[in-house]
Order: C-alpha cells, then sequence, then structure tokens
C-alpha cells in the first residue's frame, strides 16, 4: 500500500516448469464468474456503482496440438472512474499465488492478501470448479496451508487439492524431502495434517475423493 492510499498489484508469481505466455501464442483469459463486488469496495457517491468489482477466470496455455500446458487461476478486476461515471476501460489482472493469498500485517503497514480483497469471487470460483472437474487449484488452500509447504508441492508436481489430499507416501515423501532440504524442516513434520485440510475442503465442496492406491506387494520367489 503507497502512502497515497493506491496499491501496487503484486509480481505475478512465475511457477517452476510452467510455459511463458510470450514463447506460445495460444493463450487464452477464460472468464469463470460473473463480476462482483470485491470485499473492499465502497459505495460511490451519488451512483449505484461500486469503487472496484472483480471476476475470476483462469490463464489457459495452449501447445500446438490444443492440448492444455498450464492453467492458472488470475482475477480480473477494474476501477469505476467516478468523473468520468463509467467503468475504467483498463482491466487489471492478479494472479493467485500462496505468498500473496492472505493478508500480512507488520508494525508499519498491512499489505492486502488477494483473499480479504476478492473473497466471495473466489468462493464462486471454487463452487464452479468443484462442479467442474474438482481440480482445485493448489493455492487455493493457501489460507490454511503454508506458502513454503504448497511450493515444495508443486515442485514435485503437485499442482492441484485433489492431487495433494490424495497423495501416496512416495509422492509425501518427496515433498517431505524437499521441504528438509530446501529449508522447510518445521514443515515437512506436519504433511499429514495439511493432508487433512485439503481434504476437508474436497469434502466441504462436495468433490469425490479416491484415496491412493497402495503399491503392489512384492511376491516371494
Amino acid at each position: 500500500m503507497n502512502l497515497n492510499g493506491t496499491y501496487n498489484q503484486p509480481v505475478l508469481e512465475e511457477i517452476q516448469g510452467a510455459p511463458h505466455p510470450a514463447t506460445h501464442a495460444k493463450v487464452e483469459v477464460r472468464v469463470v464468474t460473473d463480476w462482483m463486488w470485491t470485499d473492499d469496495a465502497k459505495p460511490v457517491p451519488k451512483s449505484h456503482e461500486m469503487t472496484t468489482r472483480c471476476q475470476m477466470a483462469e490463464e489457459v496455455i495452449y501447445d500446438e496440438y490444443d492440448g492444455e500446458l498450464s492453467v492458472r487461476p488470475i482475477v480480473r478486476h477494474q476501477f469505476y472512474d467516478q468523473k468520468q461515471k463509467r467503468w475504467n476501460t483498463d482491466i487489471a489482472c492478479t494472479l493467485l499465488s500462496a505468498d500473496g493469498y492472505i493478508t500480512v500485517r507488520t508494525q508499519d503497514r498491512i499489505i492486502p492478501g488477494s483473499k480479504d480483497r476478492f473473497g466471495k469471487a473466489i468462493v464462486k470460483y471454487e463452487e464452479v470448479i468443484a462442479k467442474r472437474d474438482g481440480d482445485l487449484p493448489l493455492v487455493l488452500l493457501a489460507d490454511k496451508v503454508y506458502p513454503q509447504v504448497l511450493n515444495a508441492c508443486k515442485s514435485c508436481d503437485v499442482r492441484t487439492v485433489k492431487q495433494f489430499a490424495t497423495a501416496d507416501r512416495g509422492t509425501i515423501g518427496k515433498i517431505e524431502g524437499y521441504l528438509n532440504t530446501h529449508g522447510g524442516k518445521t514443515y515437512a513434520t506436519g504433511l499429514k495434517r495439511f493432508q487433512d485440510i485439503a481434504r476437508a475442503k474436497l469434502e466441504a465442496l462436495g468433490v469425490e475423493i479416491e484415496d491412493a492406491k497402495p503399491a503392489p506387494k512384492k511376491v516371494a520367489a
């Protein structure tokens, strides 16, 4: 937050392994929800409008065969121009990221998080994705699971809440190893609890969960 009350958009998260849009011609912004007021919107004087509105969308990058290479949730948001009495023609986009999801409070400032700014839109997005295919992006756990854990999951190619909730021992071992190697030993011991949080989120949204199948037992020769 600047001293004059304006807000600097967070730098878009660079997801490891995801292709950069500049290197691919087929990039689509797929709108998921209708426009709705942001959680911090205020009434515009002498108008039925509010100061800001937002909608959830997805940035989809396709390969040469129209296969989806990357799907990332973004928030499109817009300010109401009180002088022009219309919505600003510029639409800003903020990528949902684990590090910028919750509000950070320090001794001298408050950095608003995506959940506090766009919470109602995010809830609607969760409902839509739950009905569509149940593959909620992992970032939607960022209000209850540490960013370090979610980043470790992505580094181990676990990118959805369902993948994390149903991860087998081998995958959990990889995530634990990554955390132990990259200064996250404190978080590594809580992976079972974080998995339970992921399962609870899916169950609350009515998403069916199929447990990971145990590894086949070796047959003695």
